[in-house]
């Protein structure tokens, strides 16, 4: 569909470059994350991110509290080789198939006139999960505006939408701030006693 739509100049041509070496592509597991993020990364944070996250997110754009409400270009679910190297031969061999999802959606574009009419999102995921690659490519197209909505910007939703960052912060209120608001109440019941903050 995104095709098609290129060659009617609804959408951006790609741009002219040659498939990369995929050895060379930045891995979000390996190496921090910094703003603005590279294209990589921000593809493969969106496809590890938690699929509430995503949705909520996404939704709260839709609903309007961001600047689109796109159509659904293509959803695609399929199963994808997995293809390694063997350490020692170099020989290629499949490691088996993975289900995965991808989403494109468009939104009409809000640029200057002249610019092309549509601007297009999109993500993947592992798994087949409707519901996360639209949402996901809704907030790629997000993120991609000039001036996308606090909620909706590429630091505010990549941080916000990692399930091992979120989870963990959220998981050690349990015991670190338990001992620190401990402390606090003994500090309140000393204060209390004596008429005097200590």
């Amino acid at each position: 569909m995104a095709d098609w739509q290129r060659e009617n100049g609804l959408l951006a041509p790609l741009p002219a470059r040659e498939s990369p070496d995929p050895s060379a592509l930045p891995d979000v597991t390996r190496e921090p994350i910094s703003f603005p993020a590279p294209r990589a990364h921000r593809l493969q944070s969106l496809a590890r991110a938690d699929t509430g996250g995503v949705l909520a997110l996404g939704y709260a754009s839709m609903r309007g509290y961001g600047m689109s409400h796109p159509t659904v270009n293509e959803l695609r679910l399929g199963y994808a080789e997995v293809t390694l190297r063997h350490p020692v031969t170099g020989a290629e061999f499949s490691a088996g198939r993975v289900r995965v999802s991808q989403a494109e959606i468009v939104d009409t574009g809000a640029g200057a006139p002249g610019d092309v009419p549509l601007r297009l999102g999109f993500t993947a995921t592992i798994g087949w999960n409707e519901v996360k690659t639209i949402a996901g490519a809704m907030l790629d197209l997000e993120m991609s505006a000039p001036n996308p909505h606090p909620a909706h910007q590429e630091e505010f939703v990549l941080y916000h939408t990692e399930p091992v960052e979120s989870s963990g912060f959220c998981i050690h209120y349990k015991l670190p701030h338990y001992v620190t608001f401990g402390s606090a109440l003994d500090n309140l019941r000393k204060a209390t006693k004596t008429g005097e903050p200590s």
